[in-house]
Parts: structure tokens; C-alpha cells; sequence
């Protein structure tokens, strides 16, 4: 009887602890972004994503993200233009997004770009082209952690 009981309390938390989860808002990708395509084939690949994820970690409390980098709070990112030329023919706009959620997007230029990260976090950062297409380019960005002088830094 006892371990009926335990067994229904262990079942009824799990399920309170599943439904505390939050989803992406795919409404506000899709109005700040103005190619809804693009904005739909990166959404879908984030949601791909995160469901493979929450099959091997599904507490309600730690989220991990594989797609991207994780970055401090004030690093800024160089969005240097030879590179988005190089990733893609005739880029568009540059999407960042933080913990899976759109955070900022830029529209290409032919001069470099530098974003500052205001939060400590997970980031990923695409390249939009004129055709839709997107393409990851985190792991290829160069950044800079600034530090006070009293500090040490440790780089991957």
C-alpha cells in the first residue's frame, strides 16, 4: 500500500515538473524576423533540437542547448564581413540567439559589426541569405572577453 502510495506522489511531481517547462515563442521569432521562412527552418531546427534534448534530461529545472556557444555577459562578438561573405553568397541579415530565443538581428553590411552579449549564456549565431538559407557560424566568430586587470581569464 505504501509503495502505491509513494509510487503516485513520485508520478503526480514528475508531471507537475514536465508541465513547468517553457516552450520557444515562435509568434515573436516570427514578427522581429522578416523572412518568416528562414525564421521557420531555424525555429524548427531549434525545436528538433531541444526535443532530442529533453528526452535524456527531462527534470523541469536543468536545460542544456547544443546548438551554439556559450558566452559571458559583456563579451562582444565581431561580426566581421569577409566571413559572412565567405559563409554565405549574398547574406542578408545576421540572427543571434540567446537560449534559444531570438535576441538581436543585423542586417549585413559591408563593414564589420560588433554586438556586446548583455547576459551570461548560451548563443547562437546564423547567417540569413538572400534565398532563406541559413547557416551556423558561432563556432567560426572571433570574441573578446574584456576583463579588469586583477583577473584571469581562461579561453577554450
Amino acid at each position: 500500500m505504501r509503495i502505491k502510495l509513494i509510487a503516485s506522489i513520485v508520478t503526480t511531481a514528475m508531471l507537475l515538473l514536465c508541465g513547468c517547462k517553457s516552450g520557444i515563442d515562435n509568434e515573436n521569432s516570427h514578427t522581429q524576423m522578416s523572412n518568416a521562412v528562414a525564421a521557420q527552418q531555424i525555429e524548427q531546427k531549434i525545436e528538433s533540437n531541444n526535443k532530442e534534448e529533453n528526452g535524456t534530461i527531462d527534470d523541469g529545472v536543468y536545460r542544456t542547448y547544443s546548438l551554439g556557444e556559450t558566452f559571458p555577459a559583456g563579451a562582444i562578438l565581431d561580426l566581421n564581413s569577409s566571413l559572412l561573405l565567405r559563409t554565405a553568397e549574398t547574406p542578408v541579415k545576421t540572427a543571434i540567439y540567446y537560449n534559444g530565443e531570438l535576441y538581436k538581428t543585423i542586417e549585413f553590411s559591408e563593414q564589420n559589426e560588433e554586438v556586446e552579449l548583455d547576459y551570461d549564456g548560451n548563443y547562437w549565431i546564423v547567417v540569413i541569405d538572400k534565398e532563406n538559407n541559413f547557416t551556423d557560424i558561432t563556432n567560426e566568430i572571433d570574441y573578446l572577453v574584456p576583463s579588469r586587470g586583477d583577473s584571469i581569464i581562461f579561453l577554450q
